[in-house]
């Protein structure tokens, strides 16, 4: 018998104006690695404006990892200008 599992893990920004915006669900085995290397999320905050996003958060049953704007900006910098 075979079951689809949904995934329980959320990726979602904390945005500077206080609000968070929910952005893909998924289990991610190393998240900040994937995080960083999504090609989807980099072209999502590029649409929203990078210094619109306080924290890039990904949490899984009561796992956290917070990515700061300055360091995913460290990262991609040049494409998020561009």
């Amino acid at each position: 018998m075979f079951g689809l599992c949904m995934p329980t893990g959320e990726v979602y920004l904390l945005l500077k104006d206080g609000t968070k915006d929910s952005i893909e669900m998924s289990d991610l085995s190393n998240p900040k690695k994937e995080i960083m290397e999504d090609e989807w999320i980099l072209q999502y905050i590029k649409k929203i404006g990078y210094n619109n996003v306080d924290v890039i958060v990904y949490e899984r049953d009561n796992y956290i990892v917070q990515i700061s704007m300055a360091d995913y900006y460290a990262e991609h910098g040049q494409e998020l200008e561009g």
